[in-house]
């Protein structure tokens, strides 16, 4: 019975972490620390460290009299996942698949912009989705080497001023894969792994003791 018992955890933690593996272990994710704030001016990251810049996030301020802020992602070489109007950037939650079949792709687009005056500022004029301080999640794609790459990006852009805050990204290392928005690598896959390992070392010492 022992013997059967061991076997069979054995077993199970092995498919487990093989599972583990398939699942999740092509996510590549940046947690910024600090969060990457864009303020009057541009970041612009090379995801896979290729040497190609992969996405631009821009905040812009013009003032003349009255004042317009704007925020906006582009894609380097590769798209990011716009509303039916082509040119607004699509807010998503969590758990919503980017991949081919997720919608438009457009080379960029815009999340936010105001047109405002005075102190405190007043908007007369506000447009894009990401209006009034929203958090959200967008999705994108890049190309590089292997293929074309899916993605997610959480940011906020606080109202008015439109200035990007950048929390966290993740992208899929396997070409032409979807990810869904928020998915992180586990680490259950590292304790089964280490669960698998204890096992196997258990059956090795058993069969020493029997010797």
């Amino acid at each position: 019975m022992r013997k059967r018992l061991l076997r069979l955890l054995t077993t199970l933690a092995l498919v487990t972490v093989g599972g583990a593996d398939r699942a999740h272990a092509a996510v590549i994710y940046v947690d910024f620390v600090p969060d990457r704030v864009v303020e009057q001016g541009n970041f612009i990251p090379d995801l896979d460290n290729d040497g190609n810049r992969d996405l631009l996030f821009s905040n812009d301020l013009f003032c003349a009299g009255n004042c317009l802020s704007s925020a906006r992602v582009s894609a380097q070489n590769g798209g990011i996942l716009v509303a039916a109007t082509l040119t607004d950037i699509r807010p998503l939650t969590a758990g919503v698949i980017v991949g081919p079949g997720a919608g438009p792709f457009a080379s960029g687009g815009l999340l936010a912009q105001d047109a405002y005056s005075g102190v405190p500022p007043v908007a007369f004029n506000e447009t894009g989705l990401w209006d009034n301080g929203l958090t959200a999640f967008f999705g994108f794609r890049f190309l590089n080497a292997s293929g074309v790459h899916y993605g997610w990006a959480r940011v906020n852009v606080e109202e008015t001023s439109n200035r990007i805050t950048l929390f966290d990204l993740a992208y899929e290392s396997v070409a032409d894969t979807p990810i869904t928005t928020g998915a992180v690598p586990e680490p259950a896959s590292m304790t089964m792994a280490l669960l698998g390992l204890a096992v196997l070392a258990g059956r090795r010492r058993a069969r020493r003791a029997r010797g």
